[in-house]
């Protein structure tokens, strides 16, 4: 499957719930690559 996210439908899990949780990551991530950045 070409989408990620259709692998967590499969196993049950709502498309909002998938989405959202794939946001807080990413912006996770974001924070964490620009903190990282000014340190440098």
């Amino acid at each position: 499957m070409a989408p990620l996210h259709h692998h967590y439908q499969k196993k049950g899990l709502h498309e909002a719930k998938i989405v959202a949780r794939f946001w807080i990551i990413g912006v996770i991530l974001a924070v964490l690559t620009i903190v990282t950045l000014k340190v440098r």
